[in-house]
């Protein structure tokens, strides 16, 4: 798993991108609205199956996710 920080002209912030094989798989995102961490789901080309993780890796790919967002000035909130 790799994490991407990424802007969209279309958007006003940065966002997360969780790769695996280089293939977006999930946006994490600070809302401002909610005051919260969000995740986007991508969902795979079409016949394509979507990754499988581990609990404990996917856990951890947020985290890192949320983590690179705290270093480029986003709330470091609980999770």
């Amino acid at each position: 798993m790799e994490i991407v920080i990424a802007s969209d002209p279309d958007r006003d912030d940065l966002h997360a991108e969780i790769q695996v094989n280089g293939q977006p798989w999930a946006e994490v995102m600070y809302d401002k609205t909610k005051e919260a961490y969000v995740v986007t789901m991508i969902p795979p080309s079409e016949g394509e199956e979507g990754p499988v993780f581990d609990l404990v890796e996917l856990r951890r790919a947020l985290a890192a996710a949320k983590e690179a967002l705290v270093t480029k000035g986003y709330p470091d909130l609980k999770m």
